[in-house]
C-alpha cells in the first residue's frame, strides 16, 4: 500500500512538472509572436490553464495578456491583471526589463481607463526603470505617450521635452514610420503652444518621412501644415497644401476640418463664394466643433457684408454650439478633476494599506523576535535549572557524606577500630623490623588521633550534660500546663532564652545550621533549636501554633532538600545531635 502511495505522489509530481514546463513554452512562444502577430499571442495565452502557472509564470502570463490586448486595440476595463504583474516584479526588482514592461503597460491601461495621473505617475516609474535597460524603442514609446498624456493635460512645457526625447530615440533606432508619428505629435505640442513657425517646421519633417500610400496620416498632416500656415497669413502656402489634400477626399464629408481650412483661406483671399461653399459643407458635419467654428465665420462674414438677417440667425446658432461645447467641455474638465480625485482617493488608500501593511509585517517580526526570545529564555532556564539542580544534588551529597563521616569519626567505635588497627601494627613490629619507622609513625599518629577523639568525645559529652542541666531545657523538658494538657507553660521569651542558651554553649550552631540548610525560614529556625534541646515533635507544633503533620511536613523538607529524597527524618535529628 506504502509503495503504491509513493507511486501516486510521484506521478502527480510528474505530471505537475510537464504542466509547468509545457505552459512555460507556450508562454515564451506568446512572448516571441508577440511583435509580429500579436493576435495569434493572444490566441495562445488565452488557453493556457492558469491554475498550473506558478507565480513568476502568472505575472508573465498577465503582463503578455495586457501587452497583447493592447497590441490588438482592445479596450481596457480594468487594470487588476498587470497589476499582478507590477505587483511581483516590483517587490522583487531582480529584473528590470520585466520592471519596465509592466510600469509602460500600467501607464497604458491607466491612459485606456482615463486615469491620466496615475498613468503619468507609472510612465514616470517606467522612465526611471528603463535607465539600467537598454531598449530604445521601449523608452521612445514610454517618452512619447508622456509627451502626449501632459499634452492632454496642457502641461506643454513638460510634453515638449519628452517628443523631443522620442524623436531622439526614433532617430537612433532608424524607424521612420515612428519617426513621422513623433514628429507630428512634437508640431502638435507646439501648435498648441501657439508657436506656429516651430509647427510647421516639424509638420513638414512629419511629412517627408511620411509615405505616399499612407493618405490617413498625410492628409491629417497636409491639413495641420494649412491651418498653421492660415495663422501666419500665408494663403498661398496655405492653399498648397489644403488643394493637395482636397484632390484626394472630394466632398466626403468626413473629412469637414479640410473644408473649414480651405474656407478660412478663400476668406483670406476674398473668394467669398468659395468661402460660402465650403463653410455651409462644414455645416453638414456630424462634429460639433467643426459646425461651431464654421458658424462663427458664417456670422462675421454676414456682419461684414451688413447682412444683419443672416447675421443674427447665425450668431443665435454659433451661441447655442458654444453653449452646447461649453458643457461638453465643462463635463470634460469634471470628469477630469473626478478623475484626478479618484486616483487621489486610490492613491491615499493604496499609501494607507502600504502602511498597514508594513506596520503588520513589523508587528510579525516583533512577535517572532519576542517569541525567540520567550523560547531562548525558556532553554536557558531549563538549562540553569537543571545545572542548579544538578549542583545542589552534588552539595547534598557533599554534606551527607561529611555528615556521615562526622558520625562515624566522633564516636568510641572509631577509637576501637584504631586500637585495633595499633595493636596489628605492634604484631608487624614484632615479627618484621622492615619498615620499622614508618610502622612506628603510624602507630603514634593513631594513638595522637584516639587520644585527640577521647578528649572531644569527652569534651561534648560535658557540654552536652551541662546544657541539659541547664533550667531553661529542663523547662522544655518538663512544662506542661495542668489545666489544658495540650498547652505548654512556655513563653515567647522562654523560646527566646533557649536560642541564646544554645548559641553561648554551641557557638557554631547557629552558623552550621544557616549554611547547611538555605534557605531557611524563621519558623525553621526555630523548629532546629528545637530539635537541638530534644524537644518532642508534639511539643514543637504546640510552640509554633501548628499541627504534628505540619511540623513532620517541615523535617522531611528539609531533608530532602539538604540530604537528597530517600532520607529520614532520623538523618536531620541525628544531623542536629552532632552540631
Amino acid at each position: 500500500m506504502l509503495r503504491v502511495l509513493h507511486v501516486l505522489i510521484y506521478g502527480i509530481l510528474f505530471l505537475t512538472f510537464v504542466s509547468c514546463t509545457r505552459s512555460n513554452k507556450t508562454l515564451l512562444l506568446a512572448e516571441e509572436l508577440m511583435s509580429e502577430k500579436p493576435d495569434s499571442a493572444l490566441l495562445l495565452l488565452e488557453q493556457i490553464p492558469v491554475e498550473n502557472l506558478s507565480r513568476q509564470q502568472y505575472a508573465d502570463w498577465c503582463l503578455l495578456m495586457t501587452q497583447a490586448q493592447d497590441k490588438c486595440n482592445i479596450d481596457f476595463t480594468s487594470d487588476s491583471l498587470i497589476r499582478i504583474a507590477v505587483n511581483y516584479y516590483e517587490k522583487r526588482g531582480n529584473n528590470p526589463e520585466r520592471q519596465l514592461l509592466t510600469f509602460y503597460y500600467m501607464g497604458r491601461v491607466s491612459q485606456g481607463l482615463h486615469q491620466a495621473p496615475k498613468a503619468q505617475d507609472y510612465y514616470l516609474k517606467a522612465l526611471d526603470a528603463g535607465k539600467s535597460v537598454n531598449n530604445q524603442k521601449l523608452n521612445a514609446y514610454i517618452n512619447s505617450n508622456l509627451g502626449v498624456l501632459y499634452t492632454y493635460q496642457k502641461m506643454y512645457e513638460a510634453a515638449i521635452p519628452c517628443l523631443k526625447q522620442t524623436e531622439a530615440y526614433f532617430r537612433q533606432i532608424g524607424d521612420s514610420m515612428s519617426l513621422s508619428l513623433a514628429l507630428r505629435d512634437l508640431a502638435r505640442g507646439y501648435r498648441s503652444m501657439d508657436m506656429p513657425d516651430s509647427s510647421i517646421f516639424y509638420y513638414q519633417q512629419a511629412l517627408a518621412y511620411t509615405k505616399t500610400e499612407d493618405l490617413i496620416d498625410r492628409i491629417f498632416l497636409l491639413n495641420e501644415l494649412g491651418e498653421q500656415n492660415v495663422q501666419k497669413d500665408d494663403y498661398q502656402s496655405a492653399n498648397t497644401y489644403i488643394q493637395e489634400v482636397l484632390s484626394i477626399v472630394g466632398n466626403n464629408n468626413n473629412y469637414a476640418p479640410v473644408f473649414l481650412v480651405a474656407s478660412k483661406i478663400y476668406a483670406g483671399k476674398g473668394m467669398l463664394d468659395s468661402a460660402y461653399y465650403y463653410l455651409y459643407k462644414c455645416m453638414e458635419s456630424d462634429q460639433i466643433y467643426t459646425r461651431t467654428a464654421a458658424s462663427r465665420n458664417l456670422y462675421q462674414l454676414a456682419r461684414d457684408n451688413r447682412q444683419w438677417e443672416e447675421y443674427a440667425r447665425l450668431q443665435t446658432m454659433y451661441e447655442a454650439l458654444r453653449d452646447s461645447i461649453s458643457v461638453i467641455s465643462y463635463t470634460e474638465d469634471l470628469e477630469r478633476v473626478k478623475a484626478m480625485y479618484d486616483y487621489l482617493q486610490i492613491d491615499k488608500k493604496a499609501k494607507q494599506a502600504e502602511s498597514e501593511l508594513i506596520r503588520a509585517e513589523r508587528n510579525n517580526w516583533i512577535w517572532a523576535f519576542a517569541i525567540l526570545f520567550f523560547l531562548l529564555c525558556l532553554i536557558c532556564s531549563y538549562f540553569y535549572t537543571n545545572a542548579k539542580q544538578k549542583r545542589r544534588i552534588r552539595m547534598q551529597n557533599e554534606v551527607f557524606q561529611q555528615f556521615r563521616h562526622n558520625l562515624l569519626y566522633e564516636t568510641p567505635e572509631y577509637i576501637y577500630s584504631n586500637m585495633a588497627q595499633i595493636n596489628e601494627l605492634k604484631n608487624e613490629l614484632s615479627i618484621s623490623a622492615k619498615d620499622k619507622e614508618v610502622i612506628i609513625l603510624r602507630i603514634q599518629l593513631l594513638e595522637t588521633e584516639n587520644a585527640w577523639l577521647t578528649k572531644k568525645i569527652a569534651e561534648k559529652k560535658r557540654i552536652d550534660a551541662d546544657f541539659k542541666s541547664s533550667d531553661i531545657y529542663q523547662l522544655f523538658q518538663q512544662s506542661k500546663d495542668k489545666k489544658d494538657k495540650t498547652k505548654l507553660n512556655i513563653t515567647e521569651a522562654d523560646i527566646k532564652k533557649l536560642i541564646e542558651k544554645i548559641d553561648i554553649v554551641y557557638p557554631t550552631f547557629k552558623y552550621k545550621i544557616i549554611n547547611t540548610f538555605k534557605p531557611l525560614s524563621a519558623e525553621d529556625r526555630t523548629m532546629l533549636y528545637l530539635l537541638k534541646a530534644d524537644v518532642m515533635v508534639s511539643k514543637i507544633s504546640i510552640l509554633l501554633g501548628t499541627t504534628v503533620q505540619v511540623i513532620s511536613n517541615r523535617r522531611k523538607s528539609l531533608v530532602e532538600r539538604t540530604f537528597g529524597k530517600g532520607n529520614t527524618a532520623e538523618v536531620l535529628d541525628k544531623f542536629i545531635a552532632s552540631l
